[in-house]
C-alpha cells in the first residue's frame, strides 16, 4: 500500500505578491528556486544569472532578456493574421477608446441630483413606455430534458429559458430549414444546438457561433462527432469580438443567399449594441444571388437587386441582460437619449441605476445595516477611491445614503426596471429607424431569472 503520509515535494521559494502565495513549481534537488526564478538565488553562478524582463507584448509574464527576440516570434500575445471579416472597430460606435464617463458613480451624487435624475427618468419612461407582453413558451424539442432528474437546478433554469426562446421563434416562423442562424455570445453553443434539434430537416441549415473567447466544452461537438459534417447541419465557430465583425465578409454568409436569423441567450450590455450595429450595418446587400433575384429598373436598363432579396435578416431574438455594462460610445440609442435632453453623463448614471432592479433587496439590507451601525452604505457602485473621500464627498455620500434609506425595496427595483427599459427603448427606436418591428416580451418567470426580457425584431 502506498504511503500517503510522505512529505510533499519541495517547491520554489519565490513569493508571488500578486497571488499572495509562493511559486508552486517543483524544485530540482539541491535548488532553492525554480528555473524561472533561479537568478534570485545568491548561490547561482554568474554564467547562469540571466536577467528576466517583462514581455513587451504582455507584461503579465517575463522572459530571459537574451532570448527576447526568439520569444517574440512565438509569444501567444503576438498579433496574429486576421480573417477578412475582422474589421477593427467597425461596430464600435463613437469611439474605440475607453469612456472616462464610465468612472462616474451614483455615490458621487448629492441627494438632490439623484432625485432630479430619477424624476426625469420616470417622465421620459412614461412618455415612451413600451408594452411588454407575456410570452412564456415551451418547445417539444426540450420536453425530455426538462423532466430529466439528472439535471440540476442551474441546468434546468437554462433549459427552461432555451425552451421558451425556441417556442417564441416557432411562433414567429423563425425555425426553418435553409436558414443561417448566427448565435452571438454563443459560449458552448447550447442555443444553436437546440435550434438544430428542433428543426424537422436540418440538412440545409448552417450555424455561425460568434464568441470572443475559446470554449473548451462545446455542446454542438457531440452531435458532429456522430456524423460526417457534410451529412448534417454545418457549425462554424468565429472567435472574434462582435465589435470587429463584418458579416458581409464571412464566407458562409457572403457565398450563399440563405436568410439570416440572429439569436442570443443573455447578451451582456455593450455586446447587444455591437450586435445590433453589426446586423443592421454589415449585412446589407450581401449574398450570392441568382438571376431570378434581379429585376429590371423602370428608369434604366441596368439590373438591380430586388427589394426583398436585399433583406437577408429575417429576425432577431435576443434575451437582454446586464444593462449596467452598457457604454455611451457603443450605445445605438444615443439619438433617442439626446432628443430627450439626456447627456452622456445622464446615460451612464442611468446604467448605474439598472442594478437596482436585480440587487435592490441586497442593497436595502446593506443600507439598513449601515444605518444601524451609523456607517456609510457599502454600495457596489461606490468605487475603491470613494473610501478616501474628502469631507465634502463624505457629506454627499451621507445624502446618497439617506435617499436609499427613504426608498423601499419595491421602489428601488421599480426605478431599476424603468432604467433598463429606457435603455431598451433607445434600441427599439434604432431598429425601427432601420425598418424593423420590435417587441419586448417576458419569456420566463422572474423566479427563473430576473433578466427575463427578450427582444424580438422582424423586418416590416
Amino acid at each position: 500500500m502506498a504511503d500517503t503520509t510522505a512529505d510533499p515535494l519541495p517547491t520554489c521559494a519565490f513569493f508571488l505578491a500578486r497571488k499572495n502565495r509562493y511559486c508552486k513549481v517543483t524544485l530540482i534537488p539541491g535548488k532553492k528556486y525554480c528555473g524561472l526564478h533561479a537568478h534570485l538565488d545568491p548561490n547561482t553562478e554568474d554564467k547562469d544569472r540571466r536577467n528576466r524582463i517583462p514581455c513587451p507584448l504582455d507584461a503579465k509574464h517575463t522572459v530571459y532578456e537574451n532570448q527576447l527576440k526568439k520569444h517574440l516570434k512565438k509569444c501567444n500575445a503576438r498579433e496574429k493574421p486576421q480573417p477578412d471579416y475582422f474589421q477593427k472597430n467597425i461596430n464600435s460606435g463613437l469611439s474605440c477608446e475607453s469612456d472616462p464617463l464610465e468612472k462616474i458613480t451614483l455615490s458621487s451624487l448629492s441627494r438632490n441630483e439623484l432625485e432630479t435624475l430619477i424624476a426625469k427618468l420616470k417622465k421620459v419612461f412614461n412618455d415612451h413606455n413600451v408594452p411588454i407582453t407575456s410570452s412564456i413558451k415551451a418547445h417539444p424539442a426540450l420536453e425530455r430534458e426538462l423532466v430529466d432528474p439528472g439535471n440540476g437546478s442551474t441546468a434546468l433554469k437554462h433549459l427552461m429559458q432555451t425552451s421558451s426562446l425556441l417556442g417564441n421563434m416557432e411562433k414567429l416562423d423563425l425555425l426553418n430549414s435553409g436558414t443561417c442562424y448566427v448565435e452571438f455570445g454563443a459560449g458552448k453553443g447550447q442555443l444553436s444546438h437546440w435550434v438544430q434539434r428542433s428543426l424537422p430537416d436540418s440538412q440545409d441549415t448552417e450555424f455561425l457561433l460568434v464568441d470572443r473567447g475559446a470554449n473548451r466544452y462545446k455542446v454542438s461537438l457531440s452531435r458532429l462527432l456522430s456524423q460526417r459534417v457534410d451529412d448534417g447541419p454545418h457549425f462554424e465557430r468565429l472567435r472574434i469580438d462582435i465589435e470587429h465583425l463584418c458579416l458581409d465578409k464571412v464566407p458562409r454568409i457572403a457565398e450563399s443567399n440563405r436568410p439570416v436569423v440572429a439569436i442570443s441567450k443573455h447578451l451582456c450590455g455593450a455586446a447587444t449594441d455591437f450586435t445590433l450595429q453589426c446586423l443592421t450595418e454589415t449585412l446589407q446587400h450581401s449574398g450570392k444571388f441568382e438571376d431570378q433575384d434581379y429585376e429590371q429598373s423602370d428608369s434604366h436598363d441596368s439590373k438591380r437587386l430586388k427589394r426583398d432579396s436585399s433583406k437577408r435578416l429575417h429576425g432577431i431574438v435576443i434575451a437582454l441582460c446586464c444593462h449596467h455594462k452598457c457604454s455611451w460610445t457603443s450605445y445605438v440609442g444615443r439619438e433617442f437619449f439626446q432628443s430627450e435632453d439626456f447627456s452622456p453623463r445622464d446615460f451612464i448614471l442611468t446604467t448605474r441605476l439598472t442594478s437596482w432592479a436585480t440587487c435592490g433587496t441586497r442593497a436595502q439590507t446593506a443600507a439598513e445595516s449601515a444605518v444601524s451601525q451609523n456607517a456609510t452604505v457599502p454600495e457596489a457602485e461606490i468605487s475603491a477611491s470613494d473610501s478616501q473621500n474628502s469631507t465634502e464627498q463624505e457629506t454627499i455620500n451621507v445624502g446618497y445614503r439617506d435617499l436609499l434609506n427613504s426608498l423601499s425595496v419595491d421602489e428601488r427595483e421599480e426605478i431599476g426596471r424603468m432604467s433598463k427599459r429606457l435603455i431598451d427603448i433607445g434600441r427599439i427606436k434604432f431598429l425601427e429607424d432601420k425598418g424593423f418591428k420590435v417587441d419586448l416580451a417576458y419569456y420566463v418567470e422572474s423566479k427563473i431569472s430576473l433578466e427575463n426580457i427578450v427582444m424580438i425584431a422582424r423586418p416590416r
